[in-house]
């Protein structure tokens, strides 16, 4: 399977007037020259939006913009994005699209941080890593019941809701605590917390 090609579409009248292709982890839009994309439009703040895309996830984030950034009609602060997603930047409208070997696939991802397929396998893979814990039975329910990131950028699964420390996250319930995976340290760490 190929490597797989994210991009953004600017629309104009429904149609298409200029494609960006996605070449790395981190892009801005804004209005000021600086960004990855430069919008001129006064509704659009300087720094107004980030996307990062990652091999297991991709999502946009609003920078505190004035205008707010909207993901098909919805006004965001971090949204997980699917291919064919409307994203509206001041009077902007931009399409993301996902494509492998240059055909287009479908994906129907829930709003986390990562899918639950993959936060499934990440699970598989892991062992876990703060003692005793309580493992459910085979045929109860599932242990994790929460994801989140700490600032070192670790993702850690919970069985029950944590709270955020310092620099990471707490439960003071004897509960399992699995570390899922490692990406690069986010300044935003305590709002990745979701349930899953």
């Amino acid at each position: 399977m190929g490597k797989a090609v994210h991009s953004l579409k600017i629309i104009h009248n429904q149609n298409p007037i200029e494609e960006y292709v996605i070449s790395q982890e981190f892009i801005t839009i804004g209005r000021h020259h600086g960004n990855d994309i430069h919008i001129s439009d006064a509704t659009v703040s300087g720094r107004h939006a980030r996307i990062i895309v990652k091999a297991d996830y991709r999502y946009i984030e609003d920078l505190g913009s004035t205008n707010g950034t909207f993901v098909n009609g919805q006004r965001i602060r971090r949204h997980t994005l699917s291919n064919g997603d409307q994203i509206l930047i001041g009077q902007q409208r931009l399409v993301f699209s996902t494509r492998r070997d240059d055909l287009d696939i479908e994906e129907h991802e829930p709003t986390l941080q990562m899918s639950t397929n993959t936060l499934q396998q990440q699970l598989q893979e892991t062992q876990p890593v703060n003692f005793p814990i309580n493992r459910p039975a085979a045929n109860s329910e599932k242990a994790i019941n929460w994801v989140a990131q700490d600032e070192n950028g670790v993702w850690w699964g919970f069985e029950n809701e944590p709270t955020a420390g310092s620099g990471g996250w707490s439960s003071f319930q004897d509960t399992m605590q699995l570390k899922l995976k490692t990406d690069p340290p986010n300044p935003d760490w305590k709002a990745t917390l979701h349930k899953i």
